[in-house]
Parts: C-alpha cells; sequence; structure tokens
C-alpha cells in the first residue's frame, strides 16, 4: 500500500494544479490512502485521506466538474469509518449530510450507488443517536435507491442494506412486526445467493444473513436455525480472512457470539473453546475499530464467564470482570452497546458473588445495573427493548441476592419492580421471556416468606409451573427451573401439609437433579433435594415410620452437594446449616454420638467461614450453643467457644445500611442470644468481666450505633482536625440516609432533599467505616468507637457505687455487679426464665385488663405487687445480701427494667438503696453522663442559651381527655420562667400561644437554633407500639393523620422522629405520659427501643419516665423557701438548673 501510495502521489504532481485530471488523481490517492487507513484501523491515515479527497471537492465545485458527485460519496465513506473509528458523533453526522449533497448533485447512473451509501450513513449515524426515524429514512432510501435501476453489484449491496435495516427495526420494536423480518430474510438470502466468492462484500452479506437467522432463533427457538447461523458465520469469515477484509474483526467476534450462545444451549460441545480460540488471537491481531474492539472485548469477557462457570478457575471470572470493566468506562452510557456491556460486566459480578460471597461485587453490580436501566428509561423504549430487559431481570436478581444477604425491603420491591418490567418488555415466543418469568417468580417467593401472604406463593409456584412447561430451547435451565419450582412446592407443603404439593416437590427436584448430573451447578438441584426432605421429615414428626430414612436421605443428598459446592458459594452457609440440623435432628431421636459430632462439626464450618452472612454465621453458632448446653464439661468449654463468636457476631446482623425497621428485624430473629450466650461464658469460668462485655456487645446494637454517630470527639479535633470533620460528616450522612423518616425531608444546610435510598444508605455506611478506620490510625485512638473493655467500663462507676446488671437465660440467671475496683457476679437461683416470662405476662394483662374495667385498680395493684415481691426475693434481696450497705447516703443503680420490688414482710423497698434504670447498656449510660458534663458547662459559657419548652394535651382526638394536663405545665412554667425562657404549646390552643400545637411545630420549636430547648415537658398521651418499638408514639392533635391520608399530615410523634435529631443544649425532659419508657415487643427487649431512650439519643442526658399509665391526677408544684419543689409520683431527682438547686423528692 505504501508503494502504491508514493507512485499516486507522484502522478498527482504530475498533472496540471487545476482540473478535471488533477480532481481525479487526488481522489484516486484518497482512497488508497483510505484503504490503507482501514487495514491498520489508523485514524491519521484516514484525515490524511479526507484532506485529499477535500481537495478535490474544492477543485471539482470551483470548476463545476462532473465527478463531483463521486467525489463526496467517497467523502462520506471516508468520515463514516472515521466516525466509526474515533466514536465521535459529528463525523457521522458530516457523512450524512456530505451524502445528501452527493446524491442531490449525482447523474442517474450514479445515484443508486449515493442513495446506498447515505442509507449506510443513517445506519451508521443510528448506533451513535437510537432514533427510530433515522431508521425508517434508511428503510426508505435503499428502497428508492432499488427503483433507480441500479447496477448489479450495487443492488445486492441495496439488499443487504435493507435487509440489515429491516432486521434492526424488527429487533427495536416492541411490538416487532414479523413481516419486517421475514422480508430481511428474503433480501439477505438474495444477496447471497446472486453474489459469487470474488464479489468483495459477499463476505458481509453472508454475515447479514446468518445475523438474521440468528435473530430468528431469538425470537422462534431451534437448534437447527441456530446451526445454519452458525455455518454462514463461518463461511463469512472464512472468505474475508481470504479476502483480508478489514471487517473480518468484526464477522469473528459475530462468528464467536453466536458460538457463546450454542455454549448456553448445550454445553457439552467445543463451541464455547472455539469461540474463543478464534477471539484471542483475532483481538490481538486484527486491526479494528474501538466499537468493533470494545464489541469483541465484551463477547470475550462472556465466554470467558461461562468457562469459569464451566471449569471454576477464579483467573477467568477475573479476566472476565476487568475485560468488561475496561469497555464500559470507554462506552457512554446512554448508547445500546453502553447499555448491553454494562449488563454483562454485572452479569459477570454477581457471579462472582455467588461463588466469593464478597458483597463489594454485588453492591458494585447493582450499581452498574441501575446506571444501565436509568440509560434504558431514557433511550427510546422501542430502540432499547431486548437490552433493557436484559438489564431490568439482571438487576432483578441482583437486588434479590443483595435482599437475601442483607434483608433490606427496599431492595426485594425495587427487585421485584424489575423482574416485572422485564417480562412487560417481552413477547412469549422470546427466548428470554422464561427467564423473565423466573426472575419475577423468584421475588414472589421471597416477598411470601417475609409478609406470609399465601397468594404470593401461588403465584410464584404458577409462573414457576409455566416456566417449566415451556418448551425452550435452553435445556441448561431447565433443571433450575425445576429446581426452585421444587423449592416452592416444599414451602407450599409445610404450609398445608397436602401431599399433592410433596409429591409435585419430590418429582421436580428429582428431575432437576437427574438433568444436571453433567452440569457445573449440580450441587443446587443436589441440595435442593436434601433439603426437601428434611422439610418432610420436619413436618411429619419424629413419631412418623418414615422420620429417620427421610432425615438420612436430607444428609446423603446435602452431603453430596457440599462435595462439589465452591466453599464460598452463596449457598454452601445454608446447605451446612441445614445439614447440621438434619444430623441434630437424627441426633435427638436416635442419640447417637456421630450424628451429634457431624452436626457440631457442619454447624462450626459455618461458623467460622468469614464469607458466609452474618445471619447463617449467627443462626450456626446459636444451634451449636443450645446442643452444646447442659453436657460434659468439655462440651460447655466448647459452647463457650461458639457462644464469643456468636457475640462477636450479633452487631453485624444489623448494619448502619439498613433502615431502622430492617434492623429491628434483623435483630429480633435472634432474641435472647445475647443471654444465653452470657450465660454459656459464666458456666464455662469465663470471669464476670468478660460476660459484661458480652452483654454490651449483645444489648442495645442499635442505640449503640446511634451512639457512635453522636459521640463526643473534642479530643480527636485536638489530634486531627480534617479527620474531625470526615467523621462528623459521615455521622450526619450515615444518621439522615438511614433514618425511618419519610424521603421528603430536606438537608437544613443545603435545601436538597436527604437521599434514603438502599444505594446512598450503603455508600453512607462505607464511608462511616473508612473514616473510622482512618482515626484508629492515629497513636492512642486504636479503640475508637470499638467496645470497652472491663477496666473501661469500670472506670464510669462513682467510687462508692455500683452498677448491677440482670441477666437471665434458661441456662441460668446472674446480677453482674460492676465497681471501681472489680466486676463480679452474683448467681440467682431463684430467677428462673420461665417464672419471669410468668409474672411478665400477669403484669401486661393486669394492665390491660384494668384500663379495659375487666378489674379495677385495687385488683390490678395486688398483682403489682405480688410482682414486686417476687422481684424482691428472687432478685433484689439475693443481691443486697452479697452488697455492703453503701457510704453516705449513696444509691447502687441497677439496670433492672421495673417499678422498685419491695419486700411484702419488712416493707423494704428497693428504692431505699438502688436506683433502677431502663438503660439496656453501661455505654448508653455514660453517653447520658458524657452529655450531661457537656450540657452542665453550656451556661457558664453561655449564660442566655437554653429554654423550656412545654406541651400540653388536654384533649386528643380519638382519646380520652387529660384534664391535669393545662394545670401541671402552668405550675411548671411559673417555676420556671424566673431562671430562663419558657415557651407553651397546648391543645386547645390558649389565646397566648405562638402557634397552634403540631407535630411540625412541636419539632420546629425543639430544633430550633435560635432558642435551643433545655428543658422539656410533655404532658400527653403515650401508646408504646406492640409490633414495632421504633413507631411507640406521643399524641400531639394531628397523631391521626399520616402522608397518605387525605389531606395528608405528618403522623404521630415517634421513637424514629425523636431519635433522628441532634439537640446539643438539651439537659432534661419529663414525660408525663404512659408506656414511655416501655418496650412492649417481647423479641426486642435488649434493643431498649422507646421513647424515653428516643429522647435520651437525641442529646437529653435526663429523661424521666414510666413504665404503664400514668394516673390522670395532675402533678402539684409549690415553694421550699426560695426554691421549686417539684412533686413526682413514680421517681425521684436531684436537678441543678443554672445556679440554682433544685431537689425533686417522692410524693
Amino acid at each position: 500500500m505504501d508503494r502504491e501510495t508514493s507512485s499516486l502521489e507522484k502522478a498527482v504532481r504530475a498533472t496540471p494544479t487545476d482540473g478535471a485530471e488533477r480532481a481525479e488523481a487526488l481522489n484516486t490517492l484518497a482512497k488508497a490512502i483510505w484503504r490503507s487507513a482501514l487495514m491498520k484501523s489508523d485514524q491519521e491515515t484516514l484525515q490524511t485521506a479526507i484532506t485529499t479527497i477535500h481537495q478535490a471537492i474544492d477543485m471539482s465545485r470551483n470548476s463545476q466538474l462532473p465527478k463531483l458527485a463521486g467525489y463526496l460519496n467517497n467523502l462520506g465513506l471516508f468520515l463514516m469509518d472515521l466516525g466509526s473509528m474515533s466514536g465521535n458523533t459529528e463525523y457521522a453526522e458530516q457523512a450524512v449530510s456530505v451524502l445528501r449533497e452527493g446524491s442531490g448533485c449525482a447523474a442517474a447512473a450514479l445515484k443508486p450507488v449515493l442513495l446506498s451509501n447515505l442509507g449506510n450513513s443513517l445506519r451508521n449515524l443510528r448506533e451513535f443517536q437510537p432514533d427510530a426515524a433515522i431508521l425508517d429514512e434508511a428503510i426508505s432510501l435503499y428502497q428508492e435507491g432499488l427503483e433507480a435501476n441500479p447496477s448489479a453489484s450495487t443492488r445486492l449491496k441495496i439488499l443487504n442494506g435493507l435487509a440489515a435495516s429491516l432486521l434492526d427495526k424488527f429487533r427495536s420494536d416492541p411490538d416487532g412486526d414479523p413481516g419486517d423480518l421475514q422480508r430481511a430474510s428474503e433480501l439477505a438470502a438474495e444477496a447471497v445467493n446472486a453474489s459469487d466468492d470474488d464479489d468483495p462484500y459477499q463476505a458481509v452479506f453472508l454475515d447479514t444473513y446468518a445475523m438474521v437467522l440468528e435473530t430468528l432463533f431469538t425470537h422462534y427457538p431451534s437448534q437447527e436455525i441456530l446451526g445454519e447461523a452458525i455455518a454462514y458465520y463461518y463461511m463469512a469469515v472464512e472468505l474475508a480472512s481470504e479476502q483480508q477484509s478489514p471487517k473480518a474483526l468484526r464477522l469473528t467476534i459475530n462468528l464467536a457470539d453466536a458460538l457463546r450462545v450454542h455454549h448456553k444451549i448445550d454445553s457439552s460441545g467445543t463451541s464455547l473453546d472455539d469461540a474463543l480460540s478464534m477471539l484471542e488471537p483475532a483481538l490481538r491481531e486484527l486491526p479494528a475499530t474501538p466499537s468493533v474492539s470494545n464489541y469483541g472485548k465484551w463477547c470475550y469477557g462472556l465466554c470467558l464467564l461461562y468457562r469459569f462457570v464451566r471449569d471454576g478457575n477464579e483467573r477467568d471470572i477475573e479476566e472476565s470482570i476487568h475485560t468488561l470493566t475496561s469497555i464500559c468506562e470507554e462506552t457512554p452510557e446512554e448508547s445500546i452497546q453502553g447499555i448491553q456491556y454494562r449488563s454483562a460486566l454485572a452479569e459477570a459480578l454477581i457471579l462472582h458473588f455467588d461463588h466469593s460471597s464478597v458483597a463489594d461485587h454485588l453492591d458494585k453490580a447493582v450499581d452498574v445495573l441501575k446506571q444501565a436501566a436509568t440509560a434504558a428509561d431514557r433511550i427510546e423504549v422501542g430502540v432499547a427493548r431486548n437490552a433493557g430487559s436484559t438489564v431490568y431481570m439482571n438487576l432483578s436478581v441482583a437486588l434479590l441476592a443483595r435482599f437475601d444477604l442483607r434483608g433490606s425491603l427496599d431492595d426485594l420491591n425495587s427487585a421485584s419492580a424489575m423482574a416485572e418490567k422485564a417480562l412487560e418488555m417481552l413477547d412469549e415466543s422470546s427466548i428470554d421471556y422464561t427467564l423473565a418469568l423466573v426472575a419475577f417468580a423468584n421475588c414472589l417467593l421471597r416477598a411470601y416468606q417475609e409478609a406470609e401472604d399465601r397468594s404470593f406463593l401461588d403465584n410464584a409456584i404458577r409462573f414457576y409451573q409455566e416456566a417449566v412447561d415451556i418448551d425452550c430451547v435452553w435445556k441448561s435451565l431447565r433443571p433450575g427451573r425445576l429446581y426452585t419450582l421444587g423449592y416452592a412446592l416444599q414451602l407450599r407443603f409445610a404450609l398445608n401439609g397436602a401431599e399433592e404439593d410433596w409429591e409435585s416437590c419430590l418429582a421436580a427436584s428429582s428431575e432437576s437433579v437427574e438433568l444436571s448430573k453433567n452440569l457445573p451447578a449440580s450441587y443446587l438441584p443436589a441440595g435442593q433435594l436434601g433439603n426437601a426432605y428434611l422439610g418432610k421429615a420436619q413436618s411429619e414428626g419424629s413419631a412418623s415410620p418414615q422420620y429417620v430414612k427421610h432425615l438420612e436421605i436430607a444428609i446423603s443428598h446435602l452431603s453430596e452437594a457440599l462435595e462439589v459446592m465452591p466453599k464460598n458459594h452463596s449457598c454452601t452457609a445454608l446447605w451446612l446449616n441445614n445439614l447440621g440440623l438434619a444430623h441434630e435432628e437424627l441426633h435427638k431421636h436416635r442419640g447417637d454420638s456421630p450424628s451429634y459430632h457431624h452436626a457440631l462439626a457442619a454447624y462450626r464450618e459455618v461458623a467460622e467461614l468469614d464469607t458466609a452472612s452474618s445471619l447463617q454465621r449467627v443462626t450456626a453458632t446459636y444451634r451449636a450453643i443450645v446442643l452444646l448446653a447442659g453436657r460434659s464439661e468439655a462440651d460447655i468449654q466448647t459452647a463457650a467457644g461458639f457462644a464469643r463468636l456468636a457475640i462477636k457476631l450479633l452487631p453485624t446482623l444489623s448494619p448502619r445500611l439498613l433502615r431502622k425497621e430492617e434492623q429491628q428485624e434483623m435483630i429480633s430473629t435472634f432474641s435472647g442470644l445475647g443471654s444465653y450466650a452470657t450465660s454459656t461464658l459464666l458456666a464455662a469460668g469465663d470471669s464476670a468481666g468478660e460476660a459484661v462485655r458480652a452483654l454490651e456487645a449483645s444489648r442495645g446494637i442499635m442505640n449503640s450505633m446511634l451512639i457512635d454517630t453522636r459521640t463526643d470527639i473534642a479530643f480527636l479535633e485536638e489530634r486531627d482536625e480534617r479527620l474531625a470533620t470526615e467523621f462528623k460528616e459521615a455521622s450526619r450522612l450515615i444518621d439522615n440516609a438511614t433514618s425511618d423518616q419519610g424521603a421528603g425531608l430536606a438537608d437544613p444546610n443545603t435545601g436538597t432533599l436527604w437521599n434514603r435510598g438502599p444505594e446512598a444508605r450503603i455508600a453512607a455506611a462505607k464511608a462511616f467505616d473508612s473514616v473510622v478506620q482512618n482515626i484508629r490510625q492515629l497513636k492512642g485512638l486504636q479503640n475508637f468507637l470499638m467496645a470497652p473493655t472491663a477496666e473501661q467500663l469500670q472506670e464510669r462507676v462513682g467510687p462508692s457505687s455500683y452498677i448491677i446488671l440482670i441477666n437471665v437465660s434458661s441456662l441460668r440467671s446472674d446480677a453482674l455487679i460492676v465497681q471501681r475496683t472489680q466486676i463480679w457476679n452474683v448467681n440467682l437461683p431463684g430467677l428462673a426464665v420461665e417464672e419471669a416470662v410468668d409474672h411478665a405476662n400477669k403484669l401486661t394483662q393486669a394492665i390491660q385488663d384494668e384500663s379495659t374495667g375487666t378489674i379495677d385498680r385495687i385488683e390490678a395493684n395486688q398483682v403489682v405487687r405480688d410482682i414486686l415481691a417476687w422481684l424482691w426475693h428472687s432478685v433484689v434481696q439475693p443481691i443486697l445480701t452479697r452488697l455492703p450497705p453503701p457510704p453516705d447516703g449513696a444509691q447502687h443503680r441497677i439496670m433492672l427494667d421495673s417499678s422498685e420490688p419491695t419486700d411484702p414482710v419488712t416493707g423494704f423497698n428497693a428504692m431505699d438503696t438502688i436506683i433502677s434504670s431502663y438503660a439496656t447498656t453501661i455505654k448508653s449510660l455514660r453517653h447520658a453522663q458524657d452529655r450531661l458534663s457537656c450540657a452542665e458547662t453550656l451556661p457558664h459559657q453561655e449564660p442566655n442559651t437554653g429554654t423550656a419548652l412545654l406541651v400540653a394535651m388536654q384533649q386528643t382526638p380519638s382519646e380520652a381527655d387529660l384534664p391535669f394536663a393545662l394545670d401541671e405545665v402552668s405550675n411548671l412554667s411559673s417555676l420556671l420562667s424566673p431562671f430562663l425562657p419558657v415557651t407553651v404549646l397546648t391543645n386547645p390552643p390558649l389565646p397566648s400561644s405562638p402557634s397552634p400545637l403540631t407535630k411540625p411545630a412541636f419539632l420546629s420549636r425543639l430544633t430550633s437554633a435560635t432558642a435551643p430547648v433545655s428543658i422539656l415537658h410533655l404532658s400527653c398521651h403515650g401508646i408504646a407500639s406492640t409490633s414495632d418499638p421504633s413507631r411507640s408514639r406521643l399524641l400531639l392533635p394531628d397523631w391521626e393523620s399520616s402522608p397518605d391520608s387525605d389531606p395528608p399530615g405528618p403522623g404521630p410523634l415517634t421513637v424514629s422522629d425523636i431519635a433522628s435529631h441532634r439537640l446539643p443544649f438539651a439537659r432534661l425532659t419529663c414525660l408525663s405520659a404512659c408506656h414511655v419508657a416501655n418496650t412492649k415487643t417481647a423479641w426486642l427487649l435488649d434493643e431498649g427501643l422507646h421513647l424515653a431512650a428516643a429522647f435520651q439519643l437525641a442529646g437529653f442526658p435526663q429523661v424521666v419516665g414510666t413504665l404503664w399509665q400514668t394516673l390522670k391526677a395532675f402533678t402539684k408544684a409549690g415553694e421550699k423557701g426560695d426554691r421549686p419543689v417539684w412533686f413526682w409520683n413514680l421517681r425521684s431527682l436531684k436537678w441543678s438548673p443554672y445556679q440554682q438547686t433544685v431537689e425533686v423528692n417522692q410524693n
């Protein structure tokens, strides 16, 4: 080519400087340079060709030479190729413009050529601008070209271009007309049949016909059609190679991609290896434009992914992800290719997660797919149909996997929406239709497991069955469909015991095992069959004659699956836990030692599997501890090892990246595990200090995370101001991202709406953890936000005081006593967990019966007195007999969520020596103390800082009136007004009220920066939620509203509302309302989620609240000398407002 170019340059110099001869010589030179540029895929050389042809065009325009149209045609071709090489839309647009001009001035003989190339340029432009109108114009131009009496060779090119355009139209039209596909097939076949091997374009004609056949296959699946397409692809590649065509790489990639698809259908052949063997050298050696090169890398990345599935070589999946990541970075999001490439990358990341359980892979997959889905939504629906449906399906799969990993309902809901969207986009004849059916059914199945709505399960089974019944060419996918159908039927059998469901489950699961014997993921069907037999055994019970047989079959299949399953597969932990459970059930039934040891070994393997989810690992530790309990001393020591791991893992069940209600759900699954593990440690001889640390780590997990973000960092600001600033910002972001409050709330600093979507929560949580890790790198801050050591816990206790924690479990009950010099325990044999539960139920019932009038106040009080007497004898008295009396009238602090236990004989009362607390951890007490220390310094620094906010709800919609409320706050206002400004909000409002009392008005006053509230008193109704303690609430006038009501309103003032705020000047809150310090949700008692704790987390170091109803008799206030005295019914308190001492005594 260089010799040719050199010779032609000499020929140009030999011609006159102007005129037709010179223009033709320049044109000939330009075409030679163009051919050279294509062979080398060299943009610079192609620019030279364009410059050269421009000279010929300019010369022809000036002299009105007859060959102008031909020169414009060549320039259009050059620009078209440059656009493809560079990925620059402007060149593609210029090509269209130039060819329009050329077709307008072309003679009749040249007109068909210009029309054909103009159509080609429009198809090229459509790759940059996916607009259906561009394609329609191209089709029209090709048809016009056919009518313009083209030459035989030009006619074949037009036939090929028209066939390719009709094919593109069918692919992109959501209601694709089969007539377009049929017409494309006829035209492409005619071009192939009318050409011969000497035709330089026959390879392209063969390739187009193969693409038509492959499209026919996707809509009318048949291995014969796909095989025929592959045969034509092979002919195209062979001919292109012989002709040294610059399109050889593109044609090779098309063939490799068809072979990849064939491998998905039939993995037993050599299709995948053939595809890789031709792709690897082609991508290295053949010249290509960036777009073609990226297309090849996409196909190569997918082939590597499939080889990883087949062979399990970690390097294949890593190279696949690296390759696909690189082309995504080079390809715009809002293009068909960009969507397609990102979907493939996400598919590789999801697969890597399945085999490694690394959550970051899954998070990245979701992020990539959400970007692709957004791009698909912006592109015209029809154009993005095929790529979009794949994106939505993959996004559904990724979100569902992440829901299984972390438990965020946002992910489950989004997964369902994406699967449904994909299903709606696909025709039932589409090859992908059954994939979308299964994806949607998977979401319905998980929705059933969360909501226990039978309709979800029935619909999931219906969709699974439909997918199984469709005669689909994807034979390799049938085992997976049968496997999921079997699992769904297993769940319905467990629900209703219908033998028909069991038989169907067994048939589906068994067929799945049989069909998958030679497939890479055969362990999944085998494991499911084992799970099915385990479920059958549990449903029948140990009295069934088939019980042992079914357990043995379950163990056999689960063991077989686990032998070949990758250790870090996302299902490994679940399968192992089920295997352990099957062995444990067998051990309980037969009492044999081997089953016991096999169960323990399975649980240990899960517990120590770092890549397993926290849910599975904690499940394994809990089962192991219970299995080991009550056995030999050696077994107790083993149980203690599991208990230590359980304590370490419990906080990870409720990660910061979940919303509060989701954190509650995860924690409640293992209610009581912390107490049982602590008892196990004590039984094994661990120190009381270790037991206290265990309780600290396993109680109040959610509150502890909030305290972490509100910790005082003055010491950090002195050490590293930059990290301190980063910590404050990360704390602010994580608090707002994980809040359960409405999505319409805005950042007060910027006015922008808070993003509380799952991606924002994950990003905020990772940023917070990253900042914390950086802080721990500083000298002396290695333990920043870590659980306190025993010594640090002891430092928080006064020199003459004790903090006493009560731990109750079915194994044993103890009082753990923390004092400045030591930590020790008192065993409480009289405190049995069964009795504690029975007395708690009696108390709850008495309160409920008294409130409904079933019993009167005297009868209710008698129940309470009996319970307090029991508490005295079983808890308080055994502890006090082991404690020296506190000196100088000091009091012990006991963390006992109760009123004051009393000796019915002597009248001794716990209040004489003990301050009871509703705090669940020493950490929360420490937080309150630290906040109080900070608050006490504020008035001295800023004498005018702080106001009192007093709220009285005399009347409450749908609730009984509180006649004492107004008198109560009026008296308090009189007492406090000499010391600080007082605001009173009432319902009905007083004439002097600054504004009507509403939830927004209250929160506005409470969080005011100009008049910060330091003292808060609320006299109103309170309700402790029995199902969701974060929804426990105080009732203000608009409490019955909701964002969904008509008109919409803010709803009640909840625990989540309160805890989401930060009040730096807060000091004291008195909640004169019912149940404000009570958690009625039995499985979340250890969390301490109630209104009183919420106010403390918001910033009030001192909070007074009640465990049950308050009397409807108003609180009195009087004077003692020149100091105000408050009289409370249930608590005694000392408080120092600024420099004035207020003594609070029991009435």
